[in-house]
């Protein structure tokens, strides 16, 4: 490491410290859609603009390891909702680019990578019964990347200078290794409880601002739950214990009235292409 990285690190490192003692008397004040804090210790070590830089290092990891859908058609309709979630979550975090792309393979699942990187399996979409329930995951996985979940799990799984250095270009093995674990397992992290439910909740709200019926998120993880006994195993990224659905429910009731819209005619003509 040399000594301009050594006082990068060590600034940021105060910086959190400071940043982490300021939080509890941050709430009420500056605060995201789940009503939290936004100034985050993952704000402080790996701003947006580097996680974006990790991203455009990892997006030739992914080409990589996995099939990218060869279909305009069904690659721009999927753009296309997950735009509307971006837009409803206020174009969040600032400096990162959002992607969205359909890897051809059968799994029932969708990951994130750094840098606002969206994949959805074909699986997932052929699964949906409606448009409410595919973007129902979409909005899901766009609230990890505004609560910079990605950027937590990363910085605490492989520490803050092995982070900066495959952003910068500088780990390739790491990087690479990444790559391998994504293609070996179809996903890229397991994120906690507190996370899910967070983007649980927000990716609800992202739902109805975009103007879809929420209940689409439940109807959809229901269905998995039934398919895999529990849901663990269809989508292997995203654990869904019964008290998570039971969540998004008590969230529903609480926002009153919510759209209707589900999009079952528009999805299901999509399908077909497939």
């Amino acid at each position: 490491m040399n000594v301009l990285m050594s006082k990068t690190l060590v600034t940021r490192l105060q910086l959190v410290i400071l940043s982490l003692a300021m939080l509890g008397f941050a709430s009420g004040c500056a605060t995201g859609v789940g009503g939290k804090a936004t100034n985050t210790a993952a704000n402080v070590l790996l701003p947006a603009a580097e996680e974006e830089k990790l991203g455009d290092q990892m997006r030739g990891q992914v080409r990589a390891e996995f099939t990218i859908l060869d279909n305009p058609e069904i690659q721009g309709y999927i753009r296309e909702l997950g735009a509307k979630i971006v837009r409803a979550s206020g174009n969040q975090p600032r400096g990162i680019s959002y992607t969205f792309d359909v890897i051809d393979g059968n799994e029932i699942n969708a990951f994130t990578t750094p840098g606002g990187d969206i994949y959805i399996y074909t699986g997932l979409i052929k699964a949906a019964e409606n448009e409410a329930e595919l973007i129902g995951v979409i909005a899901h996985e766009v609230a990890h990347v505004t609560n910079r979940h990605i950027a937590e799990k990363l910085v605490a799984s492989y520490g803050l200078q092995t982070v900066l250095d495959m952003a910068l270009g500088q780990n390739a093995g790491t990087l690479t290794q990444l790559g391998a674990t994504l293609g070996a397992q179809g996903y890229l992290l397991k994120y906690g409880r507190d996370q899910e439910s967070e983007a649980d909740r927000d990716g609800l709200n992202y739902m109805v601002r975009a103007g879809y019926d929420p209940n689409g998120f439940v109807t959809f993880f229901k269905k998995l739950e039934a398919r895999g006994g529990g849901g663990i195993e269809m989508l292997s990224s995203h654990p869904l214990p019964k008290s998570r659905i039971d969540q998004a429910r008590a969230i529903i009731r609480k926002m009153g009235n919510t759209p209707d819209n589900l999009g079952t005619a528009r999805l299901q003509e999509m399908k077909k292409k497939l």
